[in-house]
């Protein structure tokens, strides 16, 4: 059709304002502080978070540490702009949800062993993910049947992986139910309604954000007011009272650049 240069998803900023001649627009630098945090993190999570090696609640101690005081210092903005350089999806995916719960939890005025309680769960989340090829993860498209029901495994894996290690219940309930629906649409249990922990539903909220706002393979970030949107018109899938607190709190959390890098 007469193109004369493309440029391939996901799009950086710089390259596009570049190839349209646009003026530069100006983002504020990272924190220095959260940029470290951001990497010692993602080495903790490579190295801790791997396949037949038992995790203990001490090991994940330091993880939690890393994700909670890079929040009280520098915030959910450059944390989100720190994360979203990884290119490994699940190291990206882990950290920001740990992130945002962090931020979220903070904004509810949690006290800290509540804000710790619900970092640590996001933080582990995904862990059963290890197990899933990184072929698929990384997969810069739809997955098949297979390759869905593959990834389909890891709450019950993740959940596997923990059990006997020490973690509390609450925690080892997020692992295996954070793809829950009220409504009873989700897996691995279909559970639904009561039967599904308030610290599930509020992890839930974070990672569905979370995975609407970061790029992927496939993907670039969504605008926060259009991951807002979604989440609200998941009504009935997921709670009402924690999805209106987190819409309230959730331009605060996100960077104003969705494209940021």
């Amino acid at each position: 059709m007469g193109a004369t240069q493309t440029l391939s998803a996901p799009f950086d900023l710089r390259l596009l304002q570049a190839a349209l001649n646009l003026p530069r627009i100006a983002v504020e630098p990272l924190d220095p502080r959260v940029t470290r945090r951001a990497e010692a993190a993602r080495q903790f999570y490579r190295a801790v978070f791997v396949p037949d090696r038992p995790i203990t609640p001490v090991l994940v101690e330091n993880g939690t540490d890393l994700v909670e005081r890079a929040i009280r210092e520098s915030g959910i903005r450059d944390w989100i702009r720190a994360v979203r350089a990884f290119d490994d999806a699940t190291h990206q995916h882990c950290l920001l949800v740990a992130g945002l719960a962090a931020a979220f939890a903070a904004r509810l005025g949690l006290g800290p062993a509540e804000r710790y309680r619900l970092t640590r769960a996001a933080l582990l989340h995904d862990v059963g993910k290890i197990h899933v090829p990184s072929a698929i993860l990384n997969k810069p498209g739809k997955l098949d049947p297979g390759e869905m029901a593959l990834v389909r495994l890891h709450p019950e894996q993740g959940e596997a992986m923990l059990a006997g290690q020490g973690f509390p219940p609450e925690v080892l309930a997020v692992v295996r139910s954070h793809h829950e629906m009220l409504d009873g649409s989700g897996y691995p249990d279909g559970l639904s309604g009561a039967a599904i922990p308030d610290l599930v539903r509020l992890v839930t909220v974070c990672d569905i954000y979370g995975a609407l706002i970061e790029r992927r393979p496939y993907k670039p970030p969504m605008a926060a007011e259009r991951a807002c949107a979604i989440l609200k018109d998941m009504t009935g899938r997921l709670d009402p009272v924690l999805v209106d607190a987190f819409l309230s709190v959730a331009t605060a959390l996100t960077p104003r650049i969705p494209h940021a890098a």
